[in-house]
């Protein structure tokens, strides 16, 4: 109906996009406050996400990338789909599976030698899951406050650093861009057909040269005659 009363492609997401940004702004706020209430009443529970400013921090902004790459991931993903029903159910089931399925294999691959090499050359592609990202700085958390207790303050690493929460947060947030401009391009893509029209033009059978020839002689003889 947006589009019949003359509104953009562009103009539609991204008001659509700020419109789930707030929403899920929302839900953001309120685990943030969660946590920080449940560090008072259980601090073993929630040190691992809210013990100090920079930690809660760091929490607050991977929850805030993956919803920057989700929400547009959703938006790519319904182009595919013929009822928002059987979308959701399907969005829900792989972000389950490429988050907490993904997260565990990725564990269980790491401390086993024969798999660990190639565990650690797949990284990249686990990160193509913005699920993965999510579980996988979570996880980086929660070892870092296993490490501080084990081992005394002191000792951690930059929270940024690329083997810390670097790696995913940027591959959320580059993931986020690409899914938007793929929506984009999906819906300039369903308003005139391109790949469809190139794809039929690449499938279209192209007269051989010598039979081009042929016709064009025969073309002449043709001409010659009616002119006698």
């Amino acid at each position: 109906m947006q589009f019949v009363s003359g509104v953009g492609p562009v103009a539609y997401w991204v008001s659509s996009w700020l419109w789930d940004a707030a929403l899920y702004a929302a839900v953001l706020l309120a685990t943030l406050a969660v946590l920080c209430v449940a560090r008072g009443v259980v601090p073993a529970a929630a040190k691992a996400f809210a013990g100090s400013a920079e930690v809660l921090g760091a929490t607050a902004l991977s929850l805030g990338l993956f919803g920057f790459a989700a929400v547009p991931f959703a938006s790519a993903s319904s182009f595919f789909f013929s009822s928002p029903s059987s979308g959701l159910i399907a969005l829900i089931a792989f972000h389950f599976v490429s988050g907490f399925g993904l997260v565990i294999a990725n564990f269980i691959l790491s401390f086993i030698d024969s798999t660990a090499d190639a565990n650690e050359q797949l990284q990249p592609l686990y990160r193509l899951f913005p699920a993965f990202c999510l579980g996988d700085a979570f996880y980086t958390l929660a070892m870092r406050d296993a490490t501080r207790a084990l081992v005394g303050e002191g000792h951690e690493q930059n929270l940024l650093a690329s083997d810390q929460l670097g790696a995913p947060l940027l591959a959320l947030l580059a993931e986020g861009l690409v899914f938007g401009c793929a929506t984009l391009a999906l819906q300039y893509n369903e308003a005139a057909p391109l790949l469809p029209a190139l794809a039929a033009r690449l499938r279209r059978p192209r007269a051989p040269a010598a039979a081009t020839g042929q016709s064009g002689a025969s073309t002449g003889q043709s001409a010659a005659a009616a002119g006698q």
